[in-house]
């Protein structure tokens, strides 16, 4: 009999990202009869960048282990239970069917109709529930022979009215980033659970009175220790959206039947190709070559598709790249990512330096991460910038990458260089104005490194705040308790360069959402924001690639003008490297790092060593690059704003109040309370971009939606005769000019700027009065206020409306109003250590202590569990919403349970099938 494959328990059916792609649900393992990673292959262009590394896949079995582990079980099943109104039920057993990984089907669904039978039973007569494991049921709808079951992770089958309800649940061992876990990762693993749940409603196998829940659970790590905590949810919603996938696929089968010949029925299908969302699919590189024959042939629509540019813009890309001429409907970024890829020389956004990258107060960490822990580090590199330079990079192997210990290594290593950049700019401010001292910052390679080294100290933090409340406890005489009622074990207290490297990241975390913050800078994003790079825009996310072409603008090295890059060739090159620039290593770099750090070998520090050499090196050649372009005028500005906020930070610190407040611990108040202060930062960020980025401002006065620039052409220069792309203007109108062909104004001498307590201030903007209209498009401008450059015919300008940068009665005026800092909760500038020992009521808001704080919660907890409201026997059971990082003494974690032996990852699975 043939086997038909259904993607066993995949989400496929119902949460692939490519379900517009007729080659995607064309190639669908039910239609096939092979996986689409065998079938990559068999095209001869194998799935290598969604490989699960061998760690990473070890971590995944590992927790799978721990959701059956007892005690964590009982107390998975019973904060499952507990928010639907279940009863609590009298005991949890743990089972294992036994059956799902022999390979026979049938026998596999005889298990688990005889564990499922057992536990109904279990649940009737004696009110207990049960956890079931390698459950095997029929996939839904579709009565062929041979087709592949679904096998979901675990069931809790538990007892309600006289009979049993089962609420299907799959394992999935998500990375928390900040104490979170993306949304869409989440639906992900809903849409999966509901497949398994739609399996078990249609199946005649459950025992007769057994009915399956609306309900479904996802067992996810609570903690950097792998300790399961459930997420339920209705899955009415998501049965519906799996029902009509599987029903799409039976239809296609029902049409094609399985194919003889699964490489030419691939071939045929036509590929809805997007570089950034087909990343993640097994036959990215065959649609991706495909294009790329089609491109090199002479097909300018396959280049566009190939590097990602939007449908409705291809027209007029496609008539550029024939005669030539940039089209004016097109953002001016697109043109340039375009023009960069025919040309192989990256193009210049226009901008200046604004960042801090390189001076006094800059920090620079890379590190290696191991993908055998959410927050697992293999090294790290860490070196400051001083008035004397830069020092010497301080490397460091950490032997055990999953420890705590090895977390607070990182926070130690980091918080001693931001120690000694503080004292480095320890009076650069007024003496007296504190906020105008120069702030600090840590420069990253990319994103990633960042939410890595963020959750580290989000971490730490949840230790050291679980710790100040058991401290509580142990000076009032009590037992320290876990929020589940676990004896606590009671760690050590950070040192103080682990706090300062926390608070400092908790900060920058707390301020993600304003864009004028840089108390964390992304080396990626820094040069994104100078350089247009050909290719797709997902492979300018890695910074390797983006120095690559970074190389190639005139003046970006000395010596000859740098030779055009292939574009292909380079990504290619990068793609196959065998180091990264940030966090996360290559596949097989992966397992490189994972079996000499597990055997011991000797070569592992080499090769921690090596592939941190590689970041530093990009990091050099990064800043090396920028030190190419002059310094802004306003460079000074995006500093003196982020010293502003960073006074408020340093009080939290000196004073340890509220300098280690997690972003899922902050009040609703206080976040409430951003959402003005979010507005006022985009609108300066808008305006700060819109001087100084004449890429980005010319996209934006390009954009009809957009009610504050304009785009110009100088028609006659005398008198000066503009016209405009926009219907909003009439005679009368004031306006002033940002850029002249593609250079800010803001830039040149004319221009004078002063960094004021509430705004920046501009004097000598060119500015207008629109005299006269000619046309609907055109007017005649009387100049105010004129560039030192007379305007000739021909030349391309960005204006603006004069309320953009306010109206002030003098029009060479402008001033852009610096935003509020996020003072609420925080010191004041008057507060003292002991203002609140000395004055509690005056000070509660502002500068009490954390162990104050802590030890009120301490009081207020050990109150719950005396009167019976916080006890583990309570129903339902307490949930601990501040997400304390630390295990019960005694309890499983991924450090105590063994790991399982030899487990090679699946062949046919990828990165995206279990995350």
């Amino acid at each position: 009999m043939t086997t038909l494959l259904t993607g066993g328990a995949s989400s496929a059916p119902a949460a692939s990202t490519h379900l517009r792609c007729e080659r995607f649900t064309g190639t669908d393992p039910l239609i096939t009869g092979t996986d689409r990673r065998h079938l990559a292959a068999r095209l001869g262009f194998p799935d290598t960048l969604g490989a699960i590394p061998e760690a990473r896949w070890v971590r995944a079995m590992t927790f799978e282990r721990l959701v059956r582990q007892q005690p964590l079980a009982s107390r998975f099943v019973w904060n499952a239970l507990g928010p639907l109104g279940f009863e609590k039920p009298k005991g949890v057993a743990s089972v294992v069917c036994g059956t799902a990984s022999e390979g026979n089907d049938g026998k596999a669904l005889g298990g688990t109709a005889e564990a499922l039978s057992s536990a109904h039973a279990r649940a009737v007569d004696e009110q207990q529930a049960t956890l079931l494991h390698g459950l095997t049921v029929p996939f839904p709808f579709f009565d062929s022979p041979g087709v592949t079951t679904i096998r979901p992770d675990f069931a809790v089958v538990a007892p309600h009215e006289g009979s049993s309800v089962l609420l299907v649940g799959d394992a999935k061992d998500y990375e928390r980033i900040r104490s979170r876990i993306d949304d869409a990762r989440l639906l992900k693993g809903f849409l999966q659970v509901a497949l398994g749940s739609l399996g078990a409603e249609n199946w005649d196998g459950l025992p007769e009175g057994m009915v399956v829940s609306d309900h479904g659970v996802l067992a996810v790590p609570r903690n950097a220790f792998l300790q399961p905590e459930p997420k339920v949810e209705d899955l009415t919603d998501h049965k519906a959206e799996a029902a009509a996938r599987v029903s799409e696929r039976i239809a296609q089968f029902g049409a094609s039947g399985q194919v003889p010949d699964p490489e030419a029925h691939a071939r045929h299908l036509e590929a809805t190709f997007d570089p950034t969302a087909c990343a993640s699919c097994s036959l990215f590189r065959f649609c991706r070559s495909e294009l790329r024959t089609k491109a090199v042939s002479g097909d300018n629509e396959a280049l566009l598709v190939e590097i990602g540019v939007p449908e409705a813009r291809r027209p007029a890309l496609v008539s550029m790249l024939a005669e030539g001429t940039a089209p004016e409907s097109v953002p001016a970024s697109l043109v340039q990512r375009v023009q960069a890829t025919v040309s192989g020389t990256a193009q210049s956004t226009g901008l200046l330096r604004t960042d801090p990258w390189g001076e006094v107060g800059t920090v620079e960490a890379a590190i290696v991460k191991s993908d055998a822990a959410a927050l697992g580090v293999h090294g790290i590199a860490v070196r400051r910038h001083t008035p004397q330079g830069p020092t010497d990079w301080d490397v460091r192997a950490f032997e055990d990458p999953q420890a705590h210990t090895t977390r607070r290594q990182v926070l130690r290593l980091l918080g001693r260089h931001i120690k000694g950049a503080l004292a480095d700019t320890a009076g650069t401010g007024t003496p007296d104005d504190d906020t105008s001292r120069l702030p600090v910052h840590l420069v990253v390679p990319d994103s990633p490194t960042e939410d890595v080294l963020v959750s580290i100290a989000d971490n730490v933090a949840g230790v050291e705040l679980a710790r100040l409340r058991w401290q509580r406890d142990l000076d009032q005489g009590r037992e320290p308790l876990t929020p589940d009622g676990e004896p606590a074990s009671v760690p050590q207290k950070i040192r103080a360069d682990e706090r300062l490297a926390a608070s400092f990241l908790l900060e920058a975390d707390r301020s993600r959402a304003l864009l004028l913050r840089s108390a964390v800078i992304t080396a990626q994003s820094v040069l994104t924001r100078h350089v247009a790079a050909g290719g797709p825009e997902r492979s300018s996310l890695r910074l390797d690639y983006l120095l690559g072409w970074a190389k190639t603008l005139p003046g970006a090295g000395s010596g000859p003008a740098p030779e055009p890059l292939d574009p292909r060739a380079f990504e290619d090159a990068v793609e196959e490297s065998e180091h990264t620039p940030g966090a996360r290593e290559i596949q097989s770099r992966s397992d490189e790092l994972h079996t000499a750090q597990k055997n011991r070998d000797g070569s592992y520090e080499s090769l921690v060593a090596a592939s941190l050499a590689f970041k530093q090196r990009c990091l050099e050649e990064a800043l090396d690059v920028l030190a190419r372009f002059p310094a802004s005028a306003l460079r000074d500005a995006y500093r003196a704003m982020e010293g502003s906020a960073q006074a408020v930070w340093r009080r939290r610190w000196n004073l340890e109040a509220g300098d280690l407040v997690r972003f899922g611990r902050v009040p609703a108040f206080w976040r409430n309370s951003q959402v003005h202060q979010i507005q006022e930062d985009d609108a300066a960020a808008a305006r700060l971009t819109a001087l100084t980025n004449p890429t980005a401002a010319s996209d934006r006065a390009a954009d009809p939606g957009n009610r504050d620039l304009v785009l110009a052409r100088v028609v006659e220069a005398d008198p000066l005769v503009l016209e405009t792309n926009s219907r909003r203007l009439a005679e009368d109108d004031v306006v002033q000019i940002l850029h002249i062909d593609g250079v800010p104004v803001v830039e040149s001498e004319d221009v004078k700027v002063k960094i004021q307590k509430g705004s920046i201030k501009l004097t000598g903007v060119p500015a207008g009065v629109l005299a006269e209209k000619q046309d609907r498009l055109r007017f005649r401008v009387d100049l105010r206020c004129s560039p030192t450059a007379p305007l000739a015919a021909g030349t391309e300008l960005v204006l603006c409306s004069q309320s953009f940068l306010g109206d002030f009665s003098n029009l060479s005026h402008a001033a852009v109003k610096r935003p509020g800092v996020d003072g609420r909760g925080a010191p004041k500038e008057e507060c003292t250590p002991d203002s609140y020992l000395q004055d509690p009521g005056e000070h509660q808001y502002c500068c009490k202590p954390h162990f104050v704080r802590e030890a009120e919660s301490s009081d207020f907890f050990a109150e719950e569990r005396a009167a019976g409201r916080a006890n583990p026997q309570a129903w339902p059971p307490v949930v601990d919403d501040d997400q304390f990082e630390l295990p019960g003494a005694g309890q499983p974690t991924a450090e105590t349970v063994p790991a399982p032996d030899g487990a090679a990852p699946p062949s046919d699975l990828s990165l995206s099938d279990i995350g």
